[in-house]
């Protein structure tokens, strides 16, 4: 039985151009909504979000990504009973850009998840331990902070179940031509 709890929802604007609140303005009064007039990046804008959070669990989603309707709370409730995880992931749904489900992406082996990165549940007092997203990446953020994690020695447990769903953009930040020069600093600062 899964048990009811409170999710706080938080929008960081980041500085966007496209109307894209318009979008969600139905939903505001169940949102904390704040704007950046300038834009700073993913990671500056999760870790606005970070700082105006007070939840014990901490889930970033991007944008143009979706969660299955209890990922949380089957995410949340392993780190509940498992207090030796810091953080949960889960599978991905690849979904192409006509909205069509292409694969499932296990999460498994640590290589994949550092590859993709998105879908983590984290325990809160670790992000305040360890720090947040690293400001200074415009790209491999998600990259960084779970390397970050791992070199501490924190633990992960994996839930085989596609909870998250990941689009594909054929001009997405994944895509960006200085996105492979960063992973081999970081898999070098790293040693992965």
């Amino acid at each position: 039985m899964l048990i009811r709890k409170n999710v706080e929802v938080i929008i960081v604007d980041d500085a966007s151009t496209d109307g894209s609140l318009n979008y969600i303005s139905d939903i505001f009064d169940q949102c904390v909504i704040i704007k950046h007039h300038q834009n700073l990046g993913v990671a500056n804008a999760s870790n606005t979000a970070l700082a105006n959070s007070k939840g014990k669990y901490w889930f970033r989603l991007d944008a143009d990504d979706y969660l299955g309707q209890f990922a949380l709370q089957y995410m949340s409730a392993i780190l509940d009973n498992n207090p030796d995880f810091g953080f949960v992931s889960a599978n991905h749904i690849l979904i192409r850009e006509n909205g069509e489900k292409s694969e499932i992406i296990s999460l498994e082996d640590d290589k994949t998840l550092l590859e993709h990165g998105a879908g983590v549940l984290f325990r809160r007092n670790l992000l305040d331990k360890y720090g947040g997203y690293s400001a200074n990446l415009r790209n491999c953020e998600d990259f960084e902070l779970i390397a970050r994690y791992m070199s501490h020695g924190v633990k992960r447990f994996h839930l085989p179940i596609p909870l998250y769903r990941y689009f594909k953009q054929v001009d997405g930040l994944t895509k960006n031509h200085d996105r492979q020069k960063i992973l081999e600093e970081l898999q070098k600062q790293y040693e992965i």
